[in-house]
């Protein structure tokens, strides 16, 4: 409750002095708008001479005024209630750049609170404007504006007082009141109005007496240690009169910033004007003018005041400009930001770069960082700067993070597995990644309570860089010292509330912690990130996670932004990766993979993620272009040898499994395929067929064979410069291929995935061919036939075979055993034939008594081995697409067979219930016609024998149908449901998924392609039956290599490696309190682990070819923007041309009269206006900067 002192309106008499008591108005105001939504406001009447700061508190606590959130700044407008002399064009530009910097900044606004002059146009704008923040969940909410008016000067005031201590609920009309002289209507677009009652009624300029408005802003802006607000402000000053003069004064006096609008007329100019005397004084320190300026300043005042009262306006201009620190002139014929003026006026206060750089940080002005590192680049240490890269990484600003790694922090020393572990828990925005983490079932993972608390990261990180911290709060402290704050007193008190907050934004949002283990179990065995896995709450230490860093950290902060899906940030950090083409492949199998785990009624995600997808895909694809234009074989020997260390299977495979159709179906991949699947055979097929029905003419000059793929690799390793070898090695010679051999030509031609694919389709026609003739004709009840134990003996050698391409395997190409059924769709196939043939074989077991059920074994075992002529189908361009399609169709119609089977049961059930009313018992027969009779009446199996039944049937036979006149009615509503409609639909299904796949039909013909080649070079060269002798062969050769290996004499080490190796033994014991410590060395060394050879050269190409891709994305990027600029220039050219006729024109336009001088005029002003061709001018110029250093940058 607060005081107040009482006002009525009317005659004044000696009886209507009332004593000052409890105020008696306050609530909600609500005010009806015909043109805009309505809005409602709290308010508060109290006197001139209440204390501050019990304000202050009212309005946290009652109208919490800082929720959401806490603002950056706030902005207070000092202008005059009457009526302006300001142009309307002056006023817009005005509102434009407020509302600019509301939004940008998230400020506050504090206003006279009454519906005049300026306000009105700010008060429809207000309504249209939501402030952009990038902080919190509520990421758009209305902004804050406080009216803060005299209470004798409001229209209708006697509504506005409560009846009783309640609070008041007003509908505000300002129709229905009759408006006094001087009185004027509440604003309707505040969200809170302040009434100062000072016991004088219809005075509009009492607040300004009283001060009352002045120790209101010191009471926001006031620095003090227990202030909750502690917000920066900044008085503008917008035209006026006196009394926007004294405010600005008694702001000046406060030590409030003031910025002043020149070009707005009035007192705003008379500021303005003698700012601009003072700097023309020889000792601008004065305190008061010379005679000639007091005379040129007070020639500018009679714009607002009378001349008996001009020297009233000296001493207040004086005292204004006083303290030049806190006054600023923005000028309206610049073409500037409002916001970056208002930061530049509280940045000036702050003495140190860094403080600077962070106010600048969570402001989100990068022009103003820009230019103090150009002023201060030389005092910026990069350490120094750890702590604004991992806020600005937090808050998602991609441009302060390039900023800051352009100032020399390296991200190899910045980024340790700790602050990795931060960034996943302390990332605002991070709602999309736990929620595909809650969707693939790893919210069991999360730790409910934080261990270790932030507080102890904070402190860690502070004494790391031994930033001194003192102070009794010793965590607030630490946390200043660790985002490197050294400012002044004015906004010291501003930064530490900003750290506050941030202190308990991480509180609140660590109370359930992620740790990389569960994001290591959510990226799947895709990822080889062993770091990740050891990051959980048993092994948990920080002291140990800050001295590990990666070797690549752009790929896990590449990992990382495509988790909380930012796809700048993702991409800017692929474009510092040493391996960009991998990385991209697998960032897109990522947002495929996200995209997948968000549920399928969330349609704008699932679009984000494969949005996403695509554009690392179509960078993947564009980056492979470039990579093959600088060196084709260096591109495929990339493709297929280089493997970074967190990856687990190959680009190509992961490619393939990602569906990344238009990576797949690129020239360099396309040709690596190829290159695989002649591996040195590149005859013709009529050739090949008859070298395999004839070996021996390999002996002929006209069946010549090239180098195989691994002898080109192997040449391509002997010419690794010496500069990528370890130690003082050199390049091994590669063996010399003799192409002319036979011996050379028969392995070159065996080992050709050419040549497997046709000895494999050449068996399982054989097979086919055995098995139906044992089927029909050699298969006995009482023993095996000759044909029978060749089925066995083949059926065999394809589940040794499946056995042996899943588990070992061998080719250029390689794959984990998980990865295998989504990169060879049909194993599944395989594995369920041999399965059949398993139970085939245990049914002969018991010949007589199990032979039938071993005769449906065999049918089933040849109908799935006919179906694996399907996977050689889709080698070919044709029946590829037609193959996926069957598959594609077959998925929807299970997927309709529900539906299909509700609608068949309802029936056949009904139906046998009328037929047969005499069944009782349960009768097998009865279950399978319920099914059978229906299904076949799909296909025009009508059965009208069947269902039109007698009725003169003798009871007594069960099996006789009984007549029913409803069963023909339900015969027609099932045909006319089942075939007109359900199959009807699920015709359009089918031609749905054609239509589609159609479009598609190249690129899902090349991904198959790569399958079945990755697959005929993955397994042995023999086929089924022979397929079991070579794995027999291949197994004693590993056995003979690993007893050769054991009986060669080991020599005996050195004591110094004796030594180690027994210390490093009991380090590693259970109980040993350092075996932590070991497991972080191990991965410390395995991480940081230096390539050699063809790894390293591999690695360095991609990095160059990546380097030159980005330098062709920017020198395009150049071009289209000169292309515009050029545009532009010849827009200007034409206005200039127009701009000097009308010019020449104007002496003679006396002479137009009406409507044509009026348009004239119009159109004059419009093409003339000087402040716009001059900032578009200044606007050309910037941009010809930029691009002439952009193109430089990029040529160089």
């Amino acid at each position: 409750q607060f005081k107040k002192q009482e006002s009525f309106s009317g005659p004044w008499h000696p009886r209507n002095l009332k004593e000052i008591t409890h105020s008696n108005s306050f609530g909600s105001v609500y005010f009806p708008l015909k043109n805009a939504a309505d809005n409602k406001a709290q308010f508060l009447r109290l006197s001139y001479s209440d204390d501050v700061n019990a304000l202050k508190d009212y309005i946290i606590q009652f109208w919490d005024i800082l929720s959401p959130r806490r603002p950056k700044l706030c902005l207070s407008i000092l202008t005059s209630q009457y009526k302006s002399r300001i142009s309307e064009d002056r006023k817009l530009r005005i509102i434009e750049e407020v509302l600019a910097a509301l939004k940008s900044t998230d400020a506050w606004l504090i206003n006279n609170g009454l519906n005049v002059t300026f306000n009105v146009l700010l008060g429809q704008e207000l309504s249209k404007v939501s402030t952009n923040y990038f902080g919190d969940d509520t990421e758009f909410t209305p902004p804050k504006t406080i009216g803060v008016c005299p209470w004798g000067s409001i229209c209708g005031r006697n509504r506005l007082m409560n009846n009783n201590n309640r609070i008041n609920y007003v509908e505000y009309n300002v129709n229905s009141e009759n408006e006094e002289p001087t009185t004027h209507p509440l604003l309707p677009f505040n969200s809170h109005l302040i009434f100062v009652d000072d016991g004088y009624r219809r005075d509009e300029v009492s607040v300004a007496k009283t001060g009352f408005r002045a120790k209101f802003e010191k009471m926001i802006s006031e620095p003090a240690k227990k202030n909750v607000l502690n917000v920066p402000l900044v008085d503008l000053v917008i035209g006026g009169d006196l009394m926007t003069l004294q405010e600005a004064a008694s702001a000046i006096e406060n030590d409030i910033c003031v910025l002043v609008f020149k070009g707005s007329g009035f007192a705003a100019d008379i500021i303005a004007h003698a700012h601009e005397l003072k700097k023309q004084l020889k000792n601008p320190k004065l305190g008061k003018f010379p005679d000639q300026q007091r005379q040129s300043i007070e020639r500018a005042a009679l714009t607002i005041v009378k001349t008996d009262s001009v020297q009233d306006v000296v001493p207040l201009v004086e005292k204004i400009i006083s303290k030049t620190a806190l006054l600023g002139i923005y000028n309206l014929e610049e073409d500037k930001p409002l916001s970056s003026e208002l930061m530049r006026l509280i940045m000036f206060h702050a003495t140190d770069t860094l403080g600077k750089l962070y106010l600048s940080l969570s402001w989100r002005k990068i022009d103003l960082a820009e230019e103090l590192v150009l002023q201060n680049h030389a005092d910026i240490k990069a350490k120094s700067l750890y702590g604004l890269l991992m806020t600005a990484l937090l808050n998602n600003q991609l441009d302060f993070v390039k900023l800051l790694l352009k100032l020399g922090v390296d991200l190899q020393d910045f980024l340790t597995v700790d602050r990795l572990h931060c960034l996943y828990n302390f990332a605002r925005n991070r709602g999309s990644f736990v929620s595909c983490l809650r969707n693939s079932d790893l919210d069991r993972r999360f730790v409910k309570e934080p261990l270790p608390p932030e507080e102890e990261w904070i402190i860690q990180e502070s004494q790391k860089y031994s930033l001194h911290c003192e102070g009794s709060d010793t965590l607030r402290a630490a946390f200043t010292a660790f985002l490197g704050h050294f400012v002044d007193k004015k906004v010291q008190s501003y930064v530490d509330t900003l750290c506050k907050e941030e202190e308990t934004r991480l509180t609140r949002v660590s109370k359930t912690t992620v740790y990389l283990c569960t994001v290591s179990e959510f990226l799947g065995p895709d990822f080889n990130l062993k770091l990740y896995d050891d990051d959980t709450p048993k092994h948990f230490s920080r002291t140990e996670m800050c001295e590990i860093r990666f070797r690549e950290p752009a790929d896990h902060l590449t990992i990382w932004a495509a988790m909380h899906a930012r796809l700048e940030m993702a991409t800017f950090f692929l474009n510092l990766s040493s391996h960009p083409l991998c990385l991209a492949i697998f960032g897109a199998a990522l947002f495929r993979k996200m995209s997948s785990r968000v549920p399928a009624y969330d349609t704008k995600n699932i679009d984000m993620y494969e949005a996403f997808a695509q554009e690392f895909e179509d960078i993947a694809v564009e980056m492979v272009g470039v990579c093959e234009e600088q060196d084709a074989d260096m591109t495929t020997a990339m493709l297929l040898e280089y493997k970074p260390s967190w990856e687990t299977d190959s680009t190509p495979v992961a490619a393939a499994n990602s569906d990344c159709l238009n990576f797949v179906s690129s020239s360099p991949f396309q040709n690596m395929v190829s290159l695989t699947w002649e591996n040195g055979v590149n005859f013709s097929f009529m050739r090949l067929l008859l070298v395999l029905i004839c070996p021996f003419l390999l002996f002929s000059k006209h069946f010549q064979v090239s180098k195989p793929l691994h002898a080109r690799l192997d040449e391509m390793r002997a010419s690794v410069p010496t500069q990528f070898l370890e130690g003082d090695l050199e390049p091994t010679a590669p063996k010399p291929v003799d192409l002319d051999a036979f011996c050379t030509k028969v392995r070159i031609f065996y080992r050709s995935p050419r040549t497997k694919f046709a000895f494999n389709f050449i068996a399982l026609i054989v097979f086919l061919a055995i098995l139906s003739y044992t089927l029909l004709f050699e298969l006995y009840s009482t023993r095996l036939s000759y044909c029978e134990i060749i089925v066995m003996v083949y059926s065999v050698g394809w589940i040794v075979e499946t056995l042996y391409t899943c588990i070992g395997g061998t080719g250029t190409h390689r794959t984990r055993f998980g990865s295998l059924f989504s990169t060879f769709p049909w194993i599944p196939l395989y594995f369920v034939a041999d399965l059949v043939f398993i139970i085939a074989a245990c049914c002969r077991i018991n010949m007589e008594r199990d032979f039938l059920y071993a005769r449906y074994a065999y049918s089933l075992l040849l109908i799935l081995s006919s179906a694996k002529l399907l996977n050689f189908m889709m080698l070919s361009r044709y029946y590829g697409p037609l193959v996926v399609m069957i598959n594609k169709m077959w998925v929807q119609l299970l997927n309709a067979a529900i539906i299909l089977f509700i609608i068949m049961i309802a029936y056949g059930a009904a139906v046998q219930v009328l037929l047969f009313p005499q069944f009782k018992e349960y009768d097998w027969d009865l279950i399978f016609n319920i099914f059978y009779y229906p299904y076949f009446q799909l296909f025009g199996e009508m059965s009208f024998e069947f269902f039109h039944a007698e009725g003169n049937c003798n009871e007594t036979v069960e099996e006789c149908p009984r007549h029913s006149p409803v069963v023909p009615v339900l015969h027609a509503a099932y045909m006319l449901i089942a075939v007109l409609i359900f199959l009807n639909l699920l015709i359009a299904v089918f031609s749905k998924v054609f239509s589609d796949l159609v479009e598609q039909s190249r690129n899902i013909w090349m991904q198959n392609r790569f399958r079945v080649v990755f697959y005929f070079d993955r397994i042995g060269i023999m086929p089924a039956p022979f397929s079991t002798l070579q794995v027999i062969v291949s197994l004693l050769k590993k056995l003979f290599r690993s007893c050769a290996r054991c009986c060669r004499k080991t020599p005996t080490p050195l004591p110094e490696a004796i030594e180690t190796e027994t210390a490093t033994g009991e380090m590693a014991k259970p109980g040993t309190p350092n075996n932590l410590r070991n497991i972080w060395r191990r991965y410390v060394s395995y991480y940081m682990q230096m390539e050699y050879g063809m790894q390293a050269y591999l690695h360095r190409f991609q990095e160059y070819s990546g380097n030159l891709y980005y330098k062709t994305v920017e020198r395009n990027a150049a071009s289209s923007f000169d292309a515009q600029l050029n545009s532009i220039m010849r827009r200007l050219d034409e206005l200039q041309r127009k701009h000097d006729h009308f010019v020449h024109y104007l002496p003679g336009m006396k002479k137009v009269q009406g409507q044509q001088r009026k348009t004239i005029e119009e159109e004059y002003i419009r093409l003339t206006a000087p402040q716009r061709l001059k900032a578009l001018k200044s606007q050309i110029l910037k941009a010809i900067d930029r691009v002439a250093k952009l193109t430089k940058e990029a040529s160089g």
